[in-house]
């Protein structure tokens, strides 16, 4: 067995005028046997345990056919298993206070659960059945399919979540895993046969993380991690290969049509980086300032404090495995939508050209370190982010170095990020409203595609 103890007390960030300390639980890694990575997270301020197993396979490995398989996997897999019925799942877990889900992601197959100290034992008998047991009987499928129907179904009445839709869609195109989403049809095309599939290709100890933190010594938890997963056995398993995103950047208009519609929701985007990318820590100190800021960002100052347009509006980077996204949000009156694009549009242009200035880039980087400690304080917080960070290639440590790269962020990069990652002649610009009243206001942006909102995405 190999084993490495890392601890993390204290960060000092350097290279900016207001370092900050903030503490750190004692981090331990351990790798079983059979490949498995364990980290325990040892955080004794309440009598709780948290389990957390990631395993790099995800929503990617869906056919297109049958897009959203994974997630119903996800979602049926905790239901029965060869030694519990649903029932006594349910009954053994409420009678303790424990809870336990699973989730599919792009790129990863999360399994989650957490428990009093007391009860422990009802967990560490659970999980491990969960994953390596599940039955996926019939009639819990049908249940989870028809939620799963229900909530895409329910895509359709929010114009945040189409825009979004719409948006993802036209930048990477439906022939690769970042712009496909389920539809009615591809939840239908599912079959048992392909939970179990799925499912068999999750079964690989290697290369999989199991992190258990909260009232937990390194001991314990080692011996806590054999318990469940000592006897998983190393799997040869197939996957299926998975495109590289294929990126359809374009200047272009979209009128999602959608009548019964006062406002209009807009979206702007265009591709971006992948988390891995090292200009990630300089791109969040430029969104900060531009649009992710709250009432301190370019944009909310100028479309709402100045202008009124809008209650809110804002711009992030996303940043996933293989690929990310740039994009704008807001919602405006019907008659104000052109008036909002010009706004945003001459925001872009000011950033690009003028770049910011060093008192933005000072108060963006305070902000997003001296915010970074809150995100760490419970034990499931810190899990949460160790996974996330491993999951796609960035290491433990990670947690450290993070905000010291933001602190070591200077104007010039920042100023050279907005010329090269914010691209306006590469947006595309969707506008979820009344197509007949928006239509005639957008002239100037070109002649649109127009499509009826409850227009099948698949």
């Amino acid at each position: 067995m190999k084993t490495r103890s890392v601890i993390l007390l204290s960060t000092l960030i350097s290279g900016f005028a207001t370092a900050q300390d903030f503490p750190l639980p004692q981090i331990d890694y351990q790798r079983l046997n059979n490949g498995l990575s364990v980290i325990i997270v040892t955080h004794r301020e309440q009598p709780v345990i948290n389990f957390d197993l990631l395993i790099q396979v995800g929503d990617e490995i869906d056919p297109p056919q049958k897009t959203g398989r994974s997630s119903l996997m996800a979602a049926v897999i905790t239901k029965a298993t060869e030694r519990f019925s649903s029932l006594e799942l349910s009954q053994k877990l409420d009678y303790v206070g424990s809870t336990l889900e699973a989730a599919s992601s792009s790129h990863t197959f999360r399994l989650k659960g957490d428990s009093l100290l007391a009860h422990v034992q009802v967990l560490l008998d659970i999980f491990p059945e969960v994953l390596l047991h599940p039955t996926f009987p019939v009639d819990e499928i049908e249940i989870e399919r028809e939620r799963a129907i229900t909530d895409t179904k329910a895509n359709f009445d929010s114009p945040h979540l189409l825009a979004s839709l719409y948006l993802r869609r036209l930048i990477f195109s439906a022939r690769t895993p970042y712009g496909r989403y389920p539809s009615e049809r591809t939840i239908k095309a599912i079959t048992r046969e392909d939970l179990l599939l799925v499912h068999q290709q999750i079964q690989a100890p290697q290369g999989a993380i199991l992190v258990i933190s909260g009232d937990v010594s390194p001991q314990d938890g080692l011996r806590w991690a054999n318990e469940m997963f000592g006897r998983w056995k190393e799997s040869q398993r197939s996957l299926p290969k998975t495109n590289e995103p294929l990126v359809t950047d374009k200047r272009r208009l979209i009128i999602v049509d959608k009548p019964d519609l006062t406002q209009s929701t807009i979206h702007i985007g265009h591709s971006s980086i992948r988390r891995s990318d090292p200009v990630y820590p300089t791109l969040q100190v430029l969104s900060q300032i531009f649009g992710g800021g709250g009432f301190s960002s370019r944009l909310m100052k100028t479309l709402r404090s100045d202008g009124g347009k809008t209650y809110g509006v804002a711009s992030r980077y996303v940043s996933m495995l293989k690929a990310g996204t740039f994009g704008i949000s807001l919602t405006t009156r019907n008659a104000e939508t052109k008036n909002c694009l010009d706004l945003i549009f001459s925001e872009i242009d000011k950033i690009r050209q003028r770049g910011a200035t060093e008192e933005e880039v000072d108060d963006a980087k305070r902000y997003l370190i001296g915010s970074y400690p809150m995100e760490l304080e419970a034990p499931g917080q810190i899990a949460d982010r160790l996974l996330y960070n491993l999951s796609f290639g960035l290491g433990i440590d990670y947690l450290r170095i993070l905000p010291q790269q933001i602190g070591a962020v200077t104007q010039i990069q920042v100023n050279q990020a907005a010329k090269q990652y914010i691209r306006p002649d590469a947006a595309t610009i969707i506008v979820v409203g009344n197509a007949k009243e928006i239509r005639p206001l957008l002239r100037e942006y070109g002649a649109p595609t127009v499509i009826d909102y409850q227009t099948p995405l698949d």
